[in-house]
């Protein structure tokens, strides 16, 4: 018997093996790896337009809520109005301006159900309603101390930026 023959079916299984491997890599890592775009970040004074919203920077507190040992909470309150199209929001993130630290909204880790205008808030803006408020809650380190960048991602090319100082 030749070795073409003894060994081909070994040989062309992987070729096909091989084949098969170097594409689930290029899809799942070099494909995928471009990174989320870059989005352009509108910085907001008082009120601002954005993708159908319009959003307004009302409060920020400090220690509002409890908070374990070691940490404490700060509230950042929105008021919102959006078009029945608006572009829907993405995660609302707190950053330190220094871009060292960055938070993302606890809501399910700290017991807001104490204060009612908590219980009334959205956990982020929505589509089609003439009015309601946004509350991010974010557990904090008690090192942080501000000024923050609060960044509100709508649709797929915007953030709105508010500066949050406690």
């Amino acid at each position: 018997m030749s070795w073409r023959r003894t060994h081909g079916r070994a040989l062309a299984a992987l070729l096909v093996a091989a084949t098969a491997t170097v594409g689930v890599h290029l899809w799942f890592d070099v494909l995928q790896a471009g990174g989320p775009e870059e989005r352009a970040r509108i910085l907001a004074e008082g009120t601002t337009e954005i993708g159908g919203h319009e959003l307004t920077l009302i409060s920020a507190r400090s220690d509002e809520f409890e908070a374990p040992a070691g940490s404490k909470t700060l509230s950042v309150r929105l008021d919102a109005r959006s078009d029945v199209d608006a572009a829907p929001c993405g995660s609302i993130t707190l950053t330190e301006t220094s871009g060292k630290r960055s938070w993302i909204v606890a809501q399910s880790d700290v017991d807001t159900s104490s204060d009612a205008d908590a219980r009334d808030a959205e956990a982020t803006c929505g589509a089609g309603s003439p009015f309601y408020r946004i509350l991010s809650v974010f557990l904090l380190p008690d090192d942080a101390t501000g000024p923050f960048w609060l960044d509100v991602p709508v649709g797929v090319g915007e953030i709105a930026r508010f500066r949050v100082e406690l």
